[in-house]
Order: C-alpha cells, then sequence, then structure tokens
C-alpha cells in the first residue's frame, strides 16, 4: 500500500531523531578577543568515586539555576591554562552563558590554599573568562569567591611540582570541607594536571628523574590513590591524559611555551577536555577553534580530549601519529 506523504514524512523525523541527526545544533562561538587585565546534577553515587565521563543529563544541571554555567577553580597557572580558551568553546557548545573564574597565585600548592583559606587570606587574584573577555581582580580570599555566587562546579588541583607525590596531598580533606560549607550546592571537580615537556630544567622534575613519563605516571597514581576513592569529587578531568595523548600525535612533545605552562595548542586541548568531561557534548567538529590553532590541530586535540575522558589513567596513541 502506498504511503501518505504525511506518514513518510513522519517517518524521516523519527528517523533522524533517533540517528541523532539533530543534536548538537549548539550557538555560534563567542569573540575570541581578550583584553588586558584590570588592576587593583547527575551527582557522584553515594558510597561511590568520582566519575571520568561526561554528564548525560536531559536537563544540564547547570541550566536549572541561572541558566549559566559558573565554574571556579582554586588553583594556579595550570588552572588559568586550562579556562583561558574554555569560555568560546562552552559557547560552541551551545552552553548559553558561562562564566569561569581562577582563584590564582602562582605556583599555589593544597598546603598553600588550605593556609590561605584558615587565614582567610585575601592573598588571591582572581581571573575571570566570560563573554571573550579576561579580567585579573587583586585581593580576593578562597571565601569571597566561593560567595560571589552560586557556582555550579568548583576545581582542585595540585601544584604541577607535586601533583605526582601523594604525600603532598594532606590538605585535600580541609579544603574539601571548607568548600563543601560555603558551597554546598557545588559539584566539586579535580583537575588532573600535565607533566612537564621532556628535556625541561626546573628542579621540581628532579622529583621524577626528570622524565615526563614517569612524572605523568606518578600524577596518575597519586589521583588514583588518593583522589579517585573518595565519594566528594564529582568528576576527575583528566587534562593531563589529555596533553599526553596529544604528544603522541604528529605535534610531538610541543605542547608548552617554557616546559610548564602550555602552548596555545595544549590550553585549547585542555579546554576540550574540561568542557567535554563538564557537560558531556561532543567535542570532535566544533565549530570553534582559535584562529592560530589549525585545522588538522584541532582535530587532533579533540581526540585526544575524547580519548582522555574516556579512558583518563592511560595514554591512547593519537590515531594522527608522528
Amino acid at each position: 500500500m502506498r504511503r501518505s506523504l504525511a506518514s513518510v514524512l513522519a517517518f524521516l523525523l523519527a528517523a533522524a531523531a533517533a540517528f541523532g541527526l539533530f543534536a548538537g545544533c549548539g550557538k555560534d562561538p563567542q569573540a575570541g578577543g581578550q583584553t588586558g587585565s584590570q588592576t587593583g546534577p547527575q551527582t557522584g553515587t553515594e558510597g561511590q568515586g568520582p566519575q571520568t565521563g561526561g554528564q548525560d543529563e536531559e536537563t544540564p544541571f547547570y541550566l536549572e539555576d541561572d541558566g549559566m554555567l559558573n565554574v571556579l577553580c582554586i588553583g594556579n597557572s595550570f588552572s588559568n591554562d586550562a579556562m583561558s580558551e574554555a569560555a568560546p568553546i562552552a559557547a560552541a557548545l551551545g552552553v548559553p552563558q558561562a562564566h569561569f573564574a581562577v582563584l590564582y597565585i602562582g605556583g599555589c600548592t593544597l598546603a598553600m590554599h588550605a593556609s590561605n583559606a584558615r587565614r582567610d587570606a585575601a592573598a588571591y587574584e582572581l581571573y575571570v573568562y566570560e563573554n571573550g573577555v579576561r579580567s585579573i581582580l587583586p585581593g580576593w580570599s578562597i571565601a569571597a569567591a566561593l560567595a560571589e555566587r552560586s557556582w555550579d562546579v568548583v576545581s582542585m588541583q595540585q601544584s604541577s611540582g607535586q601533583s605526582g607525590i601523594e604525600s603532598s596531598y594532606a590538605d585535600l580533606d580541609y579544603l574539601v570541607g571548607y568548600v563543601r560549607e560555603r558551597a554546598p550546592q557545588a559539584k566539586l571537580v579535580w583537575h588532573m594536571t600535565w607533566a612537564y615537556q621532556g628535556g625541561y630544567g626546573d628542579p621540581e622534575f628532579s622529583n621524577y628523574g626528570n622524565d615526563q613519563q614517569a612524572m605523568y605516571e606518578s600524577i596518575v597514581r597519586a589521583v588514583q590513590s588518593v583522589v579517585a576513592p573518595r565519594t566528594d569529587f564529582w568528576k576527575i578531568v583528566p587534562t593531563g591524559t589529555a596533553v599526553q595523548n596529544a604528544r603522541t600525535s604528529w605535534v610531538g612533545d610541543a605542547f608548552t611555551i617554557d616546559g610548564r605552562h602550555l602552548s596555545l595548542l595544549g590550553r585549547y586541548t585542555a579546554g576540550l577536555t574540561f568542557l567535554h568531561s563538564l557537560t558531556g557534548k561532543p567535542v570532535r567538529g566544533i565549530a570553534y577553534r582559535p584562529s592560530r590553532v589549525a585545522a588538522d590541530e584541532a582535530v587532533m586535540a579533540a581526540e585526544a580530549a575524547e580519548d582522555a575522558v574516556s579512558s583518563p589513567f592511560a595514554v591512547t596513541p593519537s590515531d594522527y601519529p608522528v
């Protein structure tokens, strides 16, 4: 029997929906230019450790309150590296509005963060990334930043040189309790950072025999031992694994500007990893890439990010090898 035109159209629309042809149609990315500085839930299941994949709720948790994704990082320059491209990536993924902030002290360790929290020290610069603009605001304490708005996500990390030393995580319990008391609505994530570039001359590299692979493996072991068993972290964001994945590509070990801080391509890779982990949205083929990142580099970076979130504690060799 010949189908009516209406029934044929209904069949085609149903098939398209089943295969996701209408999924992921996000907004255009935000403007990429940044200004200079200014002076001056799918929650973790009870009894289980943090997740490593993206959330898959029908209504994203960050849209339930004010329709905006608000992320605060208690970190250092490595958090800035991860956040610097986050806002335009979020826009390209269809996040209506996003606000990213970093409590910054260069090289700040967990012990330093805990000391600052105990003293309520206004010792931080607050880096804010929103609408293509970076602002730097002096004189912030952790408590003041936590009270500034209703944060959806609060990220923590260890300093890079100590990130693979398990004993250096001793203040994590105090910091988690401090944040939980002041921002009970926020989901906690752990930012697992990256190993130094081969040949880097920093004294802290000697903690790992001046060996990049040894440093990466030490970071993974520390996070698996100290962070992964905890029930208070929602996600582990494996930027360190994403960078290590990308180093197996044709780009090689060229993801930093000075041996530790990420290049633009590295920052883009880290941002993709963060947003893929937080939103669960695929980052391959998104409309946004920085103008100085080539199209083939962007493809490789997205692969590295998605592979890291899928397999956060082991390197996945790139499909774009040297």
